[in-house]
């Protein structure tokens, strides 16, 4: 695949274009692997059956996003377009295998591109959001959910989205505020909601606020404790799962805080939805 731009050639690998130039893939070279329970899952790889039974008993995610599946729904209200399907860019979302699109109408879904920085079975476009792969003005809308805390330069990529982003696009975004350290591939921070208006104030705000709640950090962080106590892998990822099972009921009563003006003091997670000016 060339560009017609610089002349650039991009391997296409089963339909899907890497757009990585040479620096890029070194840079990015094995960072998919390096998070703890990517290698664990590439130990018992051999142990398939083994494998499938880990992922069906692995509990969900302790964060209840309780508003995720509105802001989606509000998202796709938000996007208006003359051929009545928006392009919609959903940065690092690629291997969510379907919980971050829930509230998507069929309209966008049909037009998300869905960008990662490795292959993976939902991804259409490899790339770095850093140097988003996509012309000034091209996008209808993007989304960008539980990304920005494992980028290195989230301000460059705000500015890349705006610059994708066509006058009027609309944008969504999703972050974590009390989250227990993750590597997927490296974590680098956290933000307050002061902090994620800030990040985006280049934008018009139509809303933000909690999309999980104080009740959702406190399932995580009661799941994580008992397994720091373990250096071995294999019994921490144990642990967490037990554990992850025996709280995850606490996580519902964010049902209960849902509105609360202090709930964003404690947030597990919050969102930002806005429009390019």
């Amino acid at each position: 695949m060339a560009c017609t731009g610089c002349g650039c050639i991009f391997p296409v690998r089963d339909g899907v274009p890497c757009m990585l130039d040479e620096a890029d893939r070194s840079a990015l070279s094995g960072t998919t692997s390096v998070a703890e329970n990517a290698q664990l899952r590439a130990r018992l790889a051999k142990h398939e059956r083994f494998l499938r039974v880990v992922q069906k008993v692995r509990p969900p995610h302790p964060f209840l996003f309780s508003r995720s599946r509105r802001n989606r729904e509000t998202f796709s209200s938000m996007l208006t377009t003359d051929t009545g399907r928006p392009v919609t860019l959903d940065i690092g979302s690629g291997i969510s295998r379907g919980t971050n699109i829930a509230g998507l109408s069929p309209a966008v879904l049909e037009g998300r591109i869905g960008l990662e920085i490795d292959h993976s079975p939902t991804a259409h476009v490899v790339g770095d959001a850093h140097k988003l792969p996509f012309l000034d003005g091209s996008v209808d809308g993007v989304m960008i959910q539980g990304v920005l805390e494992h980028v290195a330069d989230p301000a460059r990529i705000v500015g890349e989205i705006y610059r994708v982003l066509r006058p009027g696009g609309a944008l969504y975004v999703d972050v974590p505020f009390l989250q227990h350290y993750h590597q997927d591939p490296e974590d680098y921070r956290r933000y307050t909601l002061k902090g994620l208006r800030h990040l985006f104030e280049r934008f018009e705000e139509k809303d933000a606020g909690v999309s999980a709640g104080p009740s959702s950090a406190l399932c995580d962080f009661m799941t994580e404790y008992p397994a720091v106590w373990f250096g071995n892998p294999v019994v921490y990822w144990g642990v967490k799962w037990v554990t992850g099972w025996v709280v995850l009921p606490i996580r519902f009563l964010d049902y209960l805080l849902a509105g609360r003006s202090r709930a964003a003091s404690l947030a597990g997670a919050l969102y930002f939805l806005g429009r390019k000016p």
